[in-house]
């Protein structure tokens, strides 16, 4: 949790605080997941669904996801703490401060809030720590020969390339069955099949099949940037496919989807300009390498039944 994520946390805690009332917090310790000695529990997973819920594009939150990314941020801590890679306390409390004056602008009892949610006021000053340790740790071990490099392999996601883009899009409605994703992978399969063999075009098939707005003008999305613009696994799709090429079908949050791209205007952003962008790309790709490695060596559990 950044700075951005303790206005998201005040946030929902208002939120929260609006809507219980002055009633007592139900208890919510049961334990959905252990990773080695350390828990997690139920109380947790309800904040960060919250927390995803305020967050920009991020689609509807899913609870399993949480679990499993709740599990990677333990799995990091121990990692750090490892390492030894320690967040001055002073930084800490400075944040906690500014939380803390913001809770009480909003004439809200930081303390009482954190219990309505069932979480703790060491849990919260933990989200503080770890993405700020996570970016000491990444900073030290990237050099600058590899910030060049990663910023010349992904050129155009940092320098502001955009890139006309037509999608087409099958939604899979929050709760729907397992295989309600792998139909619609295979219907956009056959339609992916009729276009590239030119008997259908790309804006007819989105007028006739998508479950966008934008299927009235074909799926045109217009120009984007690969930042901000479009769903992240969207976004990747509609970078790496070639010009006048159709993507391969490609699950977002939202749904399933086809993704054309009509043209490319180039950027002109230096790597100076975009360096914070690919420091935080790189430290993204290194806790996705770093957590795949530290599942094969952890003990894992998941009670049954949830």
């Amino acid at each position: 949790m950044t700075r951005g994520r303790c206005g998201l946390f005040l946030a929902i805690a208002i939120g929260a605080a609006s809507a219980a009332g002055d009633e007592a917090p139900a208890s919510n310790s049961a334990v959905v997941a252990t990773v080695d000695r350390s828990e997690i529990t139920a109380a947790e997973v309800e904040v960060r669904l919250l927390l995803s819920e305020q967050a920009e594009q991020t689609g509807r939150p899913d609870r399993e996801a949480i679990i499993e990314d709740l599990i990677d941020r333990r799995l990091i801590r121990a990692f750090l703490t490892q390492k030894g890679v320690k967040v001055p306390d002073d930084l800490i409390e400075l944040q906690w401060t500014k939380l803390e004056e913001a809770a009480a602008a909003g004439k809200l009892d930081l303390a009482k809030v954190l219990s309505r949610l069932g979480y703790t006021e060491k849990a919260l000053k933990d989200d503080l720590r770890l993405p700020l340790a996570w970016t000491s740790y990444v900073k030290k071990q990237t050099t600058d020969d590899q910030v060049r490099k990663f910023f010349g392999d992904h050129k155009n996601h940092f320098d502001g390339t955009t890139r006309h883009v037509r999608h087409l899009v099958v939604i899979v409605p929050e709760g729907a069955p397992v295989d309600a994703w792998s139909k619609a992978e295979a219907r956009l399969n056959e339609l992916r099949g009729e276009i590239t063999a030119g008997k259908i075009s790309f804006a007819d098939a989105a007028k006739a099949n998508s479950d966008s707005p934008t299927k009235e003008s074909g799926g045109d999305l217009g120009f984007v940037h690969f930042h901000g613009d479009l769903a992240p696994p969207v976004a990747e799709a509609a970078f790496a496919t070639k010009l006048k090429n159709v993507s391969e079908p490609v699950r977002s949050p939202f749904g399933v989807h086809l993704v054309m791209v009509e043209e490319e205007r180039a950027g002109d952003i230096s790597l100076e300009d975009a360096r914070a962008d690919v420091l935080e790309a790189i430290a993204q790709s290194m806790w996705a390498q770093q957590t795949q490695e530290l599942r094969k060596k952890a003990k894992i559990t998941r009670p049954a039944g949830r």
